[in-house]
């Protein structure tokens, strides 16, 4: 494409700032439906905001006046749900309460970034029994939509990505989230790439469980396992036996969920004298994020824990197949990176190491923006 961003006419960032940052996404024309799909997609949305008498309580903005705000969130991906709630953080000075899948209200904790926290489904009816100034939805999709004409029919409501067709992964979730964020509170002008970061609260961890566990200090983190296949890795063993080689006595964690299991044995088999705590489908989301403030560095694949690190602050060796490495970090990121055209599985385990041992020398890679072909 010569470097010119591929932008279909339906697929306009919901946002008035276009910088070097947001000029690099939606790039890639495999990734965009026809437009005749998009418009189709985008005129079933209109009807169905229409159709539940939701038009009249639509607002483009945040009005100022909105001081009690009901962020109304459906995703059950990890990864997803810190980058999309991560603008919470503008918002502060505003009484903004979290009503989110089971999965994401985990990473959040009452009387922080979200002042209550309810669960989808499971305490709709005390959620519904507040009044709220406006509700924040996701999107202009069925399931938002459905929830918000059922709970607060009546309420304003805004929305992060509008008419704007995500189904696609060639933009930096974050940012996207921060820069929309920002144009829904009327502050457009601001440059927000240095500011913004992900945030997730594992305070009410037991503050002793890195010591009950057994975990030394300067421990590196493995996460191992994954929901797509194309991201799980399944050379870990090889890289802690390279990785050990360069660092004997380097204490290591395993973390993972039930299908992480069978590979972290092999490992704890392979390496019955290293300094290795088995962590596999012990640990509660929290819990994860508590061992992982605590660790040195994460080596992992593309995936919530990736995501988890970087809410907490652990820099990472990030391993990416298809999307690109400055699509999922910010440059308040500390990272190294590896990439594959199509599968994580065909990064050398010999490359893993190396990139690890650099990372413990504290050499970063900087955060850009990748040239598209």
């Amino acid at each position: 494409m010569n470097g010119q961003p591929f932008r279909g006419s339906w697929n306009r960032l919901p946002f008035a700032r276009r910088n070097a940052i947001t000029a690099s996404w939606l790039q890639k024309k495999d990734e965009q439906l026809l437009d005749r799909e998009l418009c189709w997609q985008t005129l079933r949305r209109w009807l169905l905001v229409h159709a539940l008498g939701q038009r009249r309580w639509y607002r483009a903005r945040i009005p100022p006046e909105a001081r009690r705000i009901l962020w109304l969130h459906l995703s059950d991906h990890i990864g997803d749900s810190l980058m999309r709630l991560s603008s919470i953080i503008l918002l502060q000075g505003r009484q903004v309460d979290l009503l989110a899948s089971a999965k994401a209200v985990e990473l959040f904790e009452e009387g922080g970034a979200f002042q209550r926290i309810f669960c989808l489904n499971r305490d709709d009816a005390a959620s519904a029994g507040n009044s709220y100034d406006l509700v924040i939805l996701d999107a202009l999709q069925t399931k938002p939509l459905m929830a918000k004409q059922r709970l607060f029919r009546m309420t304003p409501f805004v929305t992060q990505n509008d008419y704007f067709h995500y189904c696609r992964d060639d933009y930096n979730l974050t940012l996207f989230s921060w820069y929309r964020m920002a144009h829904l509170l009327g502050r457009e002008g601001e440059r927000l790439e240095r500011q913004a970061r992900l945030v997730m609260e594992c305070g009410r961890v037991s503050p002793g469980l890195f010591e009950e566990l057994g975990i030394k200090d300067g421990a590196v983190g493995i996460a191992l396992g994954g929901r797509e296949d194309y991201r799980i890795y399944h050379a870990w063993d090889l890289v802690v036996r390279l990785l050990l080689q360069e660092h004997p006595g380097l204490p290591l964690v395993l973390l993972g969920t039930e299908n992480a299991d069978a590979l972290a044995k092999k490992i704890m088999a392979e390496q019955p004298l290293a300094e290795i705590v088995n962590c596999v489908d012990r640990l509660t989301l929290k819990e994860s994020a508590a061992v992982l403030a605590g660790c040195r560095l994460l080596l992992c694949a593309d995936g919530g824990l990736l995501h988890v690190a970087s809410a907490v602050g652990t820099p990472s060796v990030g391993l990416f197949a298809q999307e690109f490495a400055d699509l999922r970090y910010v440059p308040a990121d500390r990272f190294r990176a590896l990439r594959s055209e199509e599968d994580v599985k065909a990064i050398d385990p010999e490359q893993v190491a190396r990139e690890a041992c650099l990372a413990l020398q504290g050499q970063w890679q900087a955060w850009h923006v990748e040239a598209r072909a």
